[in-house]
């Protein structure tokens, strides 16, 4: 297992017992995602060199999304 799965899994631990629903909820978005690869791929990832570009193209992701909701208008959705 990648230190960053393992540092997102330990995190996730910690989001559970402070009961931060919306840190949990991106975190297991992220290990989501992590996972969606790997059964892709049928493989396991086990380098940090291949978890940051999922994580990369995530936080991409979420930045056209925010950006597209202040265009719209929509600062309750950004």
């Amino acid at each position: 297992m990648s230190e960053l799965k393992a540092t997102l899994t330990s995190a996730m631990k910690e989001a559970m017992k402070a009961k931060e629903k919306e840190r949990l909820a991106v975190i297991r978005s992220m290990l989501a995602a992590i996972k969606q690869v790997e059964v892709d791929k049928q493989t396991t990832l086990e380098d940090d060199a291949d978890v940051l570009p999922i994580l990369d193209k995530m936080l991409k992701q979420r930045r056209d999304s925010h950006q597209q909701y202040l265009d719209a208008d929509r600062p309750e959705l950004a």
